[in-house]
């Protein structure tokens, strides 16, 4: 699994597309640690992160859901918004945002 980071200015225009990991074929460990210094680096006001599923199966596991609420809840401490989470598997992605999962 990689995970990615496309750092966002208020305007929503790319700042920034970062590797946060590269994991194993069904895993990728992040601490919101390694996301939050590249967005404040870069400037960033806002955030989607991203990453893939080698199985082909883009639903979300527990541990995605997870870490997502942690990212986000540390994203809100910090002052920048994570607008979505969006997993990539095969030709097919499913939107946490769009599912009511952000």
């Amino acid at each position: 699994e990689y995970m990615y980071i496309i750092a966002l200015s208020t305007k929503n225009k790319p700042l920034g597309v970062f590797e946060v990991t590269h994991g194993t074929v069904n895993a990728s460990f992040c601490t919101p640690r390694e996301i939050f210094i590249r967005l404040l680096l870069a400037g960033a006001s806002s955030f989607v992160l991203s990453h893939n599923h080698p199985s082909g199966d883009c639903t979300p596991s527990n541990e995605d859901i997870a870490a997502t609420k942690r990212i986000n809840e540390s994203a809100k401490i910090i002052g920048i918004t994570l607008l979505d989470h969006i997993i990539i598997a095969d030709s097919t992605y499913n939107s946490f945002k769009k599912n009511g999962l952000l």
